[in-house]
């Protein structure tokens, strides 16, 4: 008698299990990154040298550079809900109800419990 994936008679539990312990471990992301194999890569990075003053270094960061970055978070609150433990959906809930009448769009969970409220406009 066979194993129970060779007479039929086995859940797709036990079989979706025998196909994982098939399967090579995976590495770590990095291991198998191509990049020969990303189809649009439209950007290309130039190193520039620091300036040196003194001991340290001074680091010249154009607006253009970091504008997209700065334009996202113009129009978000960080929250962070002291002493309770509220479930998302609570919390998502109250926010949506209280802060609709302000332009409020969407709200999403960092880790340990801090929060990102989203709104459409300053």
């Amino acid at each position: 008698m066979g194993s129970p994936s060779e007479n039929g008679s086995a859940a797709w539990a036990d079989e979706v299990e025998e196909v994982m312990l098939q399967k090579p471990k995976a590495g770590k992301v990095w291991d198998t990154f191509d990049i020969s194999k990303l189809a649009k890569v439209g950007f290309k990075l130039d190193y520039l040298a620091p300036e040196k003053h003194g001991e340290g270094s001074i680091i010249d960061i154009d607006f253009e550079d970091i504008e997209s970055e700065v334009n996202y978070w113009n129009n978000v609150v960080v929250c962070y809900v002291l002493g309770a433990h509220l479930p998302f959906t609570v919390i998502n809930g109250y926010i949506q109800r209280i802060w609709a009448k302000y332009g409020f769009n969407k709200m999403a969970m960092l880790k340990n419990g801090v929060m990102i409220a989203m709104f459409n406009s300053v």
